[in-house]
């Protein structure tokens, strides 16, 4: 908070870590002697503001407040961190004598703000005379690994029966790892952002003259990371995001 003093013996460390998990599914099914019709609509919105910060300088309703003053005889970390996993699967399915029409749609939308800062006139003094820390260091290692079961709810695409397929971004799941610097001694201001999107949409349509079938998936994501200001500070600091 502003105005705020904080003297430590050892490490202050500000530290905000979100993390969601979400499975959905939506499914649909029609029939009729002439026409059937069906149609499967998952939309999931998350807006999601995750923040780790030291209050700076301000003024509210013509009052002012001073800027957070924070000493510590180790270091200081001020880390905010958001991770998801989010599972989306539409279907349906419309069967007619004449005519089937189906559609699905599986939309996920996702605003994110994963923030971390020192504010405008704030005093850190780290003397980093304690052990070293493990922060994250800005970095991230693209690798792939097996898709989990279907008891947790991991959605994953079919197997593809063919030996010559071994690309892995056709046949694993994409794992983005943090980055890690261990033994950090000083300021280190991070924030870091992760999203793991799955979304799937498949329909059939049977009719003995017309059958019509669409299906469609979209992603919309947005993301707002670091904002470092720091003043004051005796130690160096570290800025990643």
């Amino acid at each position: 908070a502003s105005g705020a003093r904080v003297d430590a013996q050892s490490d202050v460390r500000l530290q905000a870590w979100s993390d969601e998990t979400i499975v959905s599914v939506a499914a649909a099914g029609g029939g009729g002697l002439d026409v059937g019709i069906a149609g499967a609509i998952d939309v999931y919105v998350l807006d999601i503001t995750t923040q780790a910060y030291i209050e700076g300088g301000k003024t509210v309703d013509a009052v002012s407040y001073a800027a957070a003053a924070v000493a510590a005889g180790g270091n200081v970390q001020v880390a905010a961190e958001d991770a998801n996993e989010i599972d989306i699967v539409s279907g349906s399915i419309a069967a007619g004598g004449t005519a089937g029409i189906g559609g699905a749609a599986a939309v996920p939308v996702v605003t994110k703000n994963t923030q971390a800062w020192i504010g405008h006139g704030v005093s850190v003094d780290a003397k980093a005379q304690r052990a070293g820390i493990d922060v994250r260091d800005g970095t991230v290692t693209i690798g792939s690994g097996a898709y989990g079961g279907t008891a947790d709810g991991q959605v994953s695409p079919v197997d593809i029966a063919n030996d010559d397929v071994t690309d892995a971004q056709l046949t694993a799941q994409r794992i983005a790892t943090p980055g890690t610097r261990q033994n950090f001694t000083g300021v280190a201001v991070t924030a870091v952002n992760r999203d793991d999107i799955a979304a799937y949409s498949v329909g059939a349509g049977f009719a003995g003259t017309t059958a019509v079938q669409v299906s469609a998936t979209t992603r919309c994501t947005s993301t707002c990371q670091l904002r470092p200001k720091r003043t004051g500070s005796r130690n160096s600091g570290q800025f990643s995001g």
